[in-house]
C-alpha cells in the first residue's frame, strides 16, 4: 500500500507533515513533523486522525498496533 499517499491527507489537515511511514511486525509506525517540532497535542492528533481515516478505510486486515510519533533528535 502507498502509505505517503493515503495519510498524507489526515495528517496535512492538521498542518503537520508525514515525515515517515511503515508497517511492519504488525505496527503501523508513522512519523509526523513540522517547522518547530511537534508537541504532544500535535501527535494526539494526529493519531486520532489516522486512527479515524484507519477505521472508515480499512487497509490493513486483522488486528494492528498504531504508532504515531516525532522523527526526535535522530533523524535518518
Amino acid at each position: 500500500m502507498e502509505w505517503d499517499t493515503t495519510l498524507r491527507p489526515p495528517v496535512e489537515s492538521l498542518g503537520l507533515q508525514l515525515y515517515d511511514v511503515e508497517f511492519s511486525a504488525g505496527t503501523l509506525n508513522v512519523v509526523v513533523n513540522r517547522p518547530g517540532g511537534v508537541d504532544v497535542e500535535a501527535l494526539t492528533s494526529a493519531n486520532r486522525a489516522i486512527s479515524e481515516w484507519l477505521d472508515a478505510n480499512d487497509p490493513i486486515p486483522g488486528r494492528f498496533t498504531l504508532d504515531v510519533s516525532s522523527p526526535g533528535l535522530e533523524r535518518r
